[in-house]
């Protein structure tokens, strides 16, 4: 493309009134991005139990009414009360399901519902009381795993893990019993476990409809067969947008919205595998990214050949610092529409490797982040044997033992921060250690640390 056309092409594209309006939504970071929280679990937790308690709406939109709408829509081969309870399917489907006494909470103790001494904890634990009783049930209880980045937590490889169980009713009850029982299944079956099989409260589980959701990105299964798998975008979908179009809400609530709805479709880049994420996208964004992909799409196309090439010619430099000013626009634009844009990805600035991590000639696993990459490591060393290194070269903590773990916390040595997001929990044979997840661009050389930990027994493969 000569000089004169990119010249003709990028005046056009910084004098589009459209052009500016998309650039500035994807180029503006959100309030949760400026915060540090637009990819923070116990953040997207907190604002959607507020949103499904619902003190803000009318009945008539109530979110969480919304949202049961999406659980009648995925719970099809699900072990739920929304599947084998007509009654309540039919009074979700009908909006005739009166709610009240809505109470949503995040980060509740199993302890506390369960006779269980376990410090899980449930992301969102929802209870509500029917104003008309279903099939007999007074109550409905929705308990929520939310998983922005990370999997289900396995506890103990002995117990086998695949996509529809195995659960609590085809294990063998004598042999699971007590809490060595529980802490030997996988994360969705101990809440299973606790919330239904070991109620406090015996007396509510027999009057209520308990609900189970699991909530990702890609929509991905748990292992236990009782959780509806919901996604971001079905939030986005049935929840959220049609939400903010409601021209009757309260003007900051809307904004409330807005900006949750800002989080969500603007690309974030993740502190652990330098990588940006789009959790959902709303049907007006998605549109017009599509018609401005038409528009500029030779323009953009060009400037992401130049940035690979790093040429030095006027019209190269003019290019480059096109595409490098609006990369987070062109990043939405891939991760959105990903058939039309994938030379976005291969042209990057941004860092997308994944990697096979093999031991001892098996492969433990693939298509792995960085931090992916970590985490695996580290239980694979724990699993045999190996000493894992207790600080990184920027002189951070790196491995703890559960005990040394809590009793940090409870010392104060470690903040509430450190403590709810910077470390994740991994089951091993030598029991539970927490490990440090934060791995950004800047400290991925402690990779070769760990895995020299085991001379010649790791391969990293980049894929």
């Amino acid at each position: 493309m000569e000089m004169n056309i990119i010249q003709e092409k990028l005046l056009e594209f910084n004098s589009d009134l459209s052009t500016q309006q998309i650039r500035d939504f994807y180029t503006k970071k959100s309030f949760l991005e400026i915060v540090s929280k637009s990819r923070n679990e116990a953040t997207h937790s907190a604002f959607l139990a507020w949103l499904l308690q619902g003190e803000e709406f009318t009945n008539d939109d109530a979110p969480l009414l919304r949202f049961l709408d999406i659980l009648v829509k995925n719970s099809q081969g699900i072990d739920s009360p929304i599947v084998s309870d007509d009654a309540l399917k039919a009074a979700i489907l009908s909006r005739t399901l009166e709610l009240a006494e809505v109470k949503a909470v995040t980060e509740q103790t199993v302890k506390y519902i369960s006779t269980i001494p376990s410090r899980d904890r449930l992301d969102i634990y929802l209870t509500a009381t029917l104003a008309k009783p279903v099939s007999g049930k007074k109550y409905l209880r929705i308990i929520i795993e939310n998983k922005v980045f990370s999997e289900e937590m396995i506890a103990n490889e002995k117990v086998p893990r695949n996509v529809s169980g195995p659960s609590m009713d085809s294990l063998n009850k004598a042999q699971f019993t007590g809490k060595e029982a529980y802490l030997k299944l996988h994360q969705t079956q101990r809440y299973y476990s606790a919330v239904v099989e070991h109620p406090e409260d015996k007396g509510y589980n027999d009057e209520a409809f308990t609900i189970f959701v699991f909530l990702t990105p890609s929509g991905s299964r748990p292992t236990d067969p009782h959780f509806i798998p919901v996604t971001y975008q079905d939030l986005m979908d049935y929840v959220l947008d049609p939400l903010v179009a409601d021209t009757g809400l309260e003007h900051t609530v809307k904004t409330y919205l807005s900006e949750y709805i800002s989080a969500l479709s603007v690309p974030s880049i993740s502190d652990s595998d330098n990588e940006f994420t789009v959790l959902a996208v709303s049907a007006d964004e998605r549109e017009r990214l599509e018609k401005f992909w038409k528009k500029y799409e030779a323009i953009i196309i060009e400037a992401a050949n130049s940035n690979k090439a790093k040429g030095s010619e006027a019209k190269d430099l003019v290019l480059q610092k096109f595409y490098e000013k609006n990369q987070p626009l062109f990043m939405a634009i891939y991760h959105i529409m990903p058939d039309k844009a994938a030379v976005l990805k291969q042209y990057s600035t941004r860092d997308y490797t994944k990697y096979t991590l093999k031991f001892d000639g098996a492969v433990l696993g693939e298509h792995l982040g960085k931090r992916a990459v970590i985490l695996t490591a580290a239980k694979a060393l724990c699993d045999g044997g190996y000493n894992l290194p207790a600080i990184d070269s920027h002189n951070r903590a790196f491995f703890f033992n559960e005990q040394a773990f809590e009793e940090r916390h409870a010392q104060r040595l470690l903040s509430d921060d450190a403590y709810k997001n910077r470390y994740t929990m991994i089951e091993t044979a030598r029991g539970r250690f927490a490990i440090c997840n934060q791995w950004g661009v800047g400290n991925w050389d402690f990779v070769d640390v760990l895995l020299d930990c085991a001379p010649g027994k790791f391969e990293l493969i980049s894929e």
